[in-house]
């Protein structure tokens, strides 16, 4: 939006080389050796990628275009109510159930998701924001990795029809690493992030995932 500047700076540009994207075409799968485990001790299926592949390499951890080592490691978290944002405080947006959770990640106590397994993860956050509209305000939402940014979105806060939010990365993360989803907003009154449901009954927001989708 023309005129906002970011309240902060992401102090790095997170850079994602070298992905592959893994495509299988048929082929029976085949476990891997037992000595063939991803970095942090996960264990592997390896995905034939064409009927003439070879038998899986002795480093499942780079993919040579015919073989891969996936992982399913990942967790999706939700919240049950309604939560105050504060105008000019930063707020850590709270979470009380995972709606899937593969690598024990989400801690309850906290609203975090921590890291077990190493690894290049997708990171996206959502928010459904209650607020007083504001012609001169902002609205943030961030992604915090052990206390410091690396994904913001920010929005004006003059249209109040225009509620909801999301920000996302890429990065590399090791075990032990924190997750959380942050919001701000300087409406002058206190705004709420607002509980929102599917038809089925699924909560749609707030949400903070992480998936990660390669060694």
């Amino acid at each position: 939006m023309a005129g906002i500047t970011m309240r902060r700076r992401i102090p790095a540009l997170l850079a994602a080389t070298g992905l592959a994207v893994l495509v299988t075409t048929g082929a029976a799968q085949a476990s891997a050796p037992a000595d063939h485990a991803v970095s942090g001790g996960a264990p592997c299926t390896w995905i034939a990628q064409g009927a003439t592949a070879p038998a899986p390499a002795a480093d499942p951890s780079g993919p040579d275009g015919k073989e891969h080592c996936k992982v399913d490691v990942g967790a999706k978290i939700v919240a049950s109510s309604p939560q105050t944002i504060p105008t000019n405080t930063t707020t850590k947006i709270t979470f009380t159930q995972a709606e899937f959770d593969t690598d024990a990640m989400f801690n309850p106590v906290n609203s975090t998701l921590v890291v077990h397994t190493p690894g290049r993860y997708y990171l996206q956050g959502k928010l459904f924001w209650g607020f007083l509209p504001n012609a001169s305000a902002v609205r943030e939402l961030e992604i915090l990795v052990n206390g410091v940014l690396v994904s913001e979105a920010e929005k004006g806060a003059d249209n109040p029809n225009d509620s909801t939010q999301d920000t996302s990365t890429i990065v590399d993360l090791k075990a032990g690493d924190v997750i959380e989803l942050d919001a701000f907003q300087n409406t002058g009154s206190a705004a709420s992030s607002v509980l929102f449901t599917n038809g089925a009954g699924g909560k749609v927001f707030p949400q903070l995932m992480a998936e990660r989708f390669a060694p």
